[in-house]
């Protein structure tokens, strides 16, 4: 029944809202569900960045997937139906705040080596000038899509030339292969919207699949949407890992298994009516092959791709193989090298430590965890204590707030007898960090106050 310009909700429908007449009908439970998603989105922007996209990515399966209401005049219109995305775009601001606000920390003893990797980029100093950072994302994507075809010498921990130039062939050839890629799918959207104009009349584009034209640029945009906030001109430490690829890869996923589908699907449809015209057994055999053939070439990606999988997950497994395979990909970067003695120093492998140690000295001298984990080797393996006290300094050179490197310094200056000094460090450690429980229990053997 109407009532001064309002629907009302009757006995047969209990669940309709009360709203305007020229305003759509929304149930309660749409409401819920709504405002759940809103809460999500909220949840997400506070678990990971890479949620900024989130919002984009809606805002693009709207306009992808839902045409305009015929029935009511407020989703008619583009301005209403931003109206409803509107507060996902307000949820934005949650992330630079977080990043930004007081207290960031960080517990990393609850995280993977990857996931180490990427909050310590949050923390670190960027040095790369932007333009360099963008022209050297160009060649990651295009990197980032050959892992995602043929997945060889992957590795954990990349070290991947930085471009400074656009003019630089590597540069240019990557921009020109993923403009092509993003051509292709506005041409698709395009085609699209014709195919859908033309639908039941064009025979030519009777056996093509309207939706097929809606998935591959979906697709296409979803991968360079996702990967933009960490592959644009926003400069991060280190330029490609290649977890940052992993939500990019289901657009990449969607676009490529859909225009294969498409090709099986059209190649079935070419075949069956060559089958109708021709009836020898010659014709026969050859309709079945050419929809047989193409069923197989993903069947065979799929078994090679999953042979591929279960041998990096097998490096993966174990800490040790992991840190090694990332020194044979990338022998001149300090982080595998010193991650790879502290795998060597958990298993016992004392000598093995050592070398990778030095090898991280090499490489980066002032190396603070290199020189203290160097030390307390020399120091507890090799009894070397002058040589331990001589990279506990150069340690603390770099990190005169390590409240372990000053412990480790108290312990070796108490061996040789020299107390004073001692104490100096003890004090230090017990300032800096209270709960370590040995630098409390040597300061009761020294009655120190």
């Amino acid at each position: 029944m109407h009532d001064a310009g309002y629907t009302i909700q009757d006995k047969e429908n209990p669940t309709a809202c009360i709203m305007d007449r020229e305003s759509c009908i929304v149930s309660r439970a749409s409401c819920i569900m709504y405002l759940a998603s809103l809460f999500s989105a909220v949840l997400a922007m506070k678990t990971k960045e890479i949620a900024f996209t989130l919002p984009f990515v809606i805002i693009l399966y709207e306009f992808s997937f839902f045409g305009k209401a015929k029935n009511y005049e407020l989703q008619s219109t583009n301005s209403g139906r931003f109206l409803y995305l509107l507060p996902f775009l307000f949820v934005l601001i949650l992330i630079p705040l977080s990043l930004i606000g007081p207290g960031f920390t960080i517990d990393t003893s609850v995280i993977d080596a990857g996931e180490e990797i990427r909050y310590l980029q949050l923390k670190e100093a960027i040095t790369l000038p932007r333009y360099a950072y963008l022209f050297t994302q160009l060649r990651v994507i295009a990197t980032y899509i050959r892992l995602l075809f043929l997945p060889i010498n992957q590795n954990l921990d990349y070290d991947y030339p930085v471009y400074s130039s656009f003019l630089e062939p590597a540069v240019i050839l990557s921009f020109l292969f993923l403009l092509a890629i993003f051509g292709f799918g506005i041409y698709l959207w395009v085609k699209g919207l014709k195919v859908q104009r033309a639908e039941g009349s064009n025979s030519q584009l009777s056996t093509v699949n309207p939706l097929n034209f809606k998935l591959i640029p979906f697709g296409i945009l979803w991968f360079f949407i996702t990967l933009s906030v960490e592959s644009s001109i926003i400069p991060i430490k280190d330029v490609i890992f290649e977890h940052r690829v992993y939500l990019p890869s289901v657009g990449i996923i969607m676009a490529f298994g859909t225009a294969l589908f498409g090709v099986i699907q059209r190649r079935g449809s070419s075949a069956t009516v060559r089958q109708n015209d021709r009836t020898s057994g010659q014709s026969s055999s050859f309709s079945f092959l050419s929809i047989a053939l193409p069923l197989y070439c993903p069947v065979a990606l799929i078994v090679l791709l999953s042979i591929a999988a279960y041998q990096r997950n097998s490096v993966w497994q174990d800490k040790v193989r992991l840190w090694e395979d990332v020194v044979s990909n990338s022998p001149n970067k300090t982080r595998g090298h010193y991650n790879l003695g502290d795998a060597y120093c958990s298993r016992g492998w004392i000598d093995r430590a050592i070398e990778h140690y030095q090898i991280t000295l090499k490489l980066k001298p002032d190396h603070a965890g290199a020189n203290t984990n160097l030390g307390f080797l020399y120091y507890y393996s090799k009894g070397w204590i002058d040589k331990a006290i001589e990279h506990y300094e150069i340690a603390l050179r770099s990190e005169p707030g390590n409240a372990r490197t000053h412990l480790n310094m108290g312990i070796a200056y108490k061996r040789k007898g020299q107390m004073d000094k001692a104490i100096i460090h003890f004090e230090m450690a017990n300032r800096l960090n209270p709960s370590i429980y040995r630098a409390n229990n040597i300061r009761t053997d020294l009655n120190m106050k």
